[in-house]
């Protein structure tokens, strides 16, 4: 009897030490081994929010701009974030446009199970100055940028109190996306720095696109010190679908096209987070010298094209 419990013993060893050693072939119940449920969210970014990145920190802040006076006056009429896809678990009942003001908000989301945020873009834009492809807009450099010409105007540190709220994006990935407007995608804007005649063009995009997962069965979407009160917003995927959700910046302009030729004038405004704050004349403006072959550049926010700043 006692030779049978020890050969019933060492079966059982032998038959363990083979389960960890051949790992595909037994299954491990316990709660660690079970994946946990995420949710994927995609958030679509339209118009002239100021792109505030830290490297070292894996994050980017899509900032909302203020309403400016003086030589630049440009009235922001301000953000809106759409559910484009997704069920509104909350607040209850939801917004019957699914629309969310979050004017003054640092929007965060739950914590995050994806890797540090990944923000590629190259250092400037390489001849032709436009993407390879027109379906290859993914390089952060098409969101256009000028502190290169600026080394004696950083950003402002107090930059945070200069703005109307944030995103703040720290995992996932961050790319451009294709412009909103057709004429955009194959034609070109030149900055030109009336004090000096400083000059670069590029193609530019007034689109970003954010991807990442979330743990959990839902989207949750932390908005601090919104001035519409809500400070919470969940979403859970309906339809199969991830959540999608547009993050629209909306302003007013005298032209609501433009033509080749034209300069975006409301692009003065990014100028104002800059320290110190250069006069019009050291301000880079964008003129669209675009493609004669497509018709006018507009958008569908109110105002001419709006892209952002990086």
């Amino acid at each position: 009897m006692r030779t049978s419990r020890r050969r019933v013993s060492m079966v059982m060893m032998m038959g363990l030490a083979a389960c960890a050693v051949a790992c595909g072939s037994c299954r491990d119940t316990s709660p660690s081994s079970v994946r946990a449920t995420t949710t994927p969210l995609i958030v679509e970014i339209t118009g002239g929010f100021k792109y505030v990145q830290s490297v070292a920190n894996h994050e980017v802040d899509v900032a909302f701009l203020k309403s400016t006076t003086g030589a630049c006056a440009i009235k922001q009429m301000g953000i809106e974030l759409v559910v484009k896809d997704g069920e509104i678990v909350s607040p209850s009942p939801a917004p019957a446009d699914l629309t969310f003001d979050p004017g003054g908000a640092v929007i965060t989301f739950g914590d995050s199970g994806a890797e540090a945020l990944t923000a590629v873009r190259t250092a400037a834009a390489p001849a032709p100055y436009h993407p390879a492809s027109p379906t290859d807009w993914d390089d952060l450099v098409w969101i256009p940028r000028f502190d290169a010409f600026y080394p004696n105007n950083p950003l402002n540190p107090n930059w945070r109190q200069l703005v109307d709220g944030r995103m703040v994006l720290t995992h996932g990935k961050l790319v451009a996306g294709k412009p909103s407007d057709d004429a955009a995608r194959t034609g070109l804007f030149q900055f030109t720095r009336q004090s000096d005649g400083a000059t670069f063009q590029q193609a530019v995009t007034d689109r970003a696109i954010y991807t990442t997962q979330l743990p959990g069965d839902r989207v949750i979407i932390n908005l601090a010190n919104a001035r519409s009160g809500i400070t919470r917003i969940e979403v859970k995927p309906s339809g199969g679908l991830p959540v999608k959700l547009l993050l629209v910046g909306r302003h007013t302009e005298a032209a609501p096209k433009l033509k080749p030729g034209d300069v975006i004038h409301h692009y003065c405004a990014f100028y104002e987070l800059l320290s110190p704050v250069p006069t019009m004349a050291e301000r880079m403006l964008p003129t669209y010298i675009g493609d004669p072959s497509k018709p006018l550049l507009g958008a569908p926010s109110p105002g001419a094209y709006c892209p952002g700043e990086f």
